[in-house]
This record gives C-alpha cells, structure tokens and sequence, in this order.
C-alpha cells in the first residue's frame, strides 16, 4: 500500500524552503513598500504577507509560480511579484475580494463569543488549484462517458486522493450522485451508483432507502416494494419503512383491481 502526503503538507514544506532561498523575500523585515499590491493592505509588514502567500500556496496546493512569474536578472532567476502577466493572479485578487466580502457581510454575523468562522481559500480548495466536487464529476463522466467509465473514475480518484481533503468519499456523496441522476431521468445509471455504494460501504443502511426513493420517483412499484423489504430486513424497527412499504403494496393491489 502506497501511503500519501497530503498535497497541503508537502506545499507547506516546499514553500517554506522556497521563501529561505528567495532572494526576493530575503530582505530586511521592516521593509513595507511592496509595488502593486491592489488588494492586500500596501502598509502591511513582510512577515504577515508572507504569512498570507503560504496560506494561500497551501490552500491551493500550489507553489509561488502559480500566481508569479519567475524572470532572469543579472544571471540569475528571480520573482517578479509586481507583474500582473499571469492570469492566476488577477483570478487570486477576485477570490480575495469575494472571501474578504463574504467574511465582512454574511460570516461575522454568525460570530459568538466561543466561536467566530471564517471563510478562507481552504474552504473551497481544499488543497487544490481548483474547487472540485466528487459528484459533480462523475455526473459529469456519465454524461459524456457512460456508467462504466465514471465507476472507474471513482475508483481512480479515491485510490489516488483517499485520506487527503480535496474530494469526500463518504458514503453521502454516491447517494447524493444517484439522487440527482434519476431528477434527471438517468434510472439505471442512479441504480448503479447506489450499487456501488452498497459494494464500498455495505453497512450503510441509508443507502437501501435510496433505492425505495428512486424507484418510487420512478412510478416502479414493485422494486420499491423489494427495497422496502430488504431495508426492513436490516431494520426491522424501521417505522417509516414499515409505513411506505404498506402504502406502496396497498396502492399496488388498488392498481390490480382497477384492471
């Protein structure tokens, strides 16, 4: 078994190497002129703007040449942290302003005397250049790749990012994934995620309502019913099981009368 740094970790470590060696940031601390800071406070001390550039690096899982451009200077290479030629840059300035924001007008409200949240870049990133969500990619690979292809893809992800913070693997995320794909009309595939999420996690029992709520939203009678029995099966105190599976077999011999 191949164990995994986090990405975060080993960024934290890489980019504090990189602020000893840099010859950019090795300058006098009580230095405070900084040119073009647009959105970072212009009288701030060096040590808290290099405090914030690792926070965010780590956030990101990046290194300082994702946002900054790295030029040849009297024979040698050096960070040229004013130019704004890098779009990754202008996009940090637009998040900066949109979390600073959200903080200012929406999250200090929630503030109590034990506990003041705080939106940052780790919230969203999660040790990645670019927010992801785990069902909003394989939703994606089923659509333009097909079941088979997606499976592999959760496969593949959570094989190489398990225990790591960018994607949620629990068991939620499938039922969620399959939930979603039947709103929009994708029955089997929904089915095959709750499939597999019975093969990863098959203690989860919230998964086998799933199943009864898919196939009810599918008008599919009497799959509903087989799930309602086999929740009941694994929960036979399951009230609310108790109570849809009477319904659905009630309506089911209405319909057998009708005919």
């Amino acid at each position: 078994m191949n164990l995994k740094i986090p990405a975060i970790i080993v960024f934290s470590f890489a980019t504090i190497g990189a602020l000893f060696v840099s010859p950019s940031f090795a300058q006098d601390e009580k230095t405070t002129e900084f040119d073009n800071l647009q959105v970072i406070d212009k009288n701030i001390k060096r040590p808290e703007l290099i405090g914030k550039m690792k926070k965010i690096t780590q956030a990101l899982g990046v290194r300082c040449t994702f946002c900054h451009i790295r030029e040849e200077s009297e024979g040698r290479s050096q960070f040229n942290f004013a130019s704004d030629s890098l779009t990754h840059k202008e996009i940090a300035r637009s998040m900066m302003i949109m979390t600073a924001d959200i903080n200012k007008s929406h999250i200090a409200k929630l503030a109590t005397a034990e506990h003041s949240p705080e939106v940052t870049c780790f919230t969203c990133h999660h040790g990645y250049k670019e927010p992801v969500v785990l069902n909003d990619e394989l939703i994606t690979s089923v659509k333009e790749n097909g079941i088979d292809s997606a499976i592999a893809l959760y496969h593949q992800l959570k094989d190489e990012y398990y225990g790591m913070a960018i994607y949620d693997f629990s068991e939620d995320v499938l039922n969620l994934t399959a939930v979603e794909l039947a709103e929009n009309g994708m029955i089997d595939d929904a089915i095959a995620f709750l499939n597999l999420n019975d093969e990863v996690y098959p203690e989860h029992t919230d998964t086998k309502e799933f199943y009864v709520m898919i196939y009810v939203g599918a008008g599919m009678i009497d799959e509903a019913i087989e799930a309602c029995k086999v929740v009941l099966e694994h929960d036979p105190e399951n009230g609310r099981m108790k109570r849809t599976l009477d319904q659905l077999q009630k309506s089911k011999e209405e319909a057998n009368d009708g005919k």
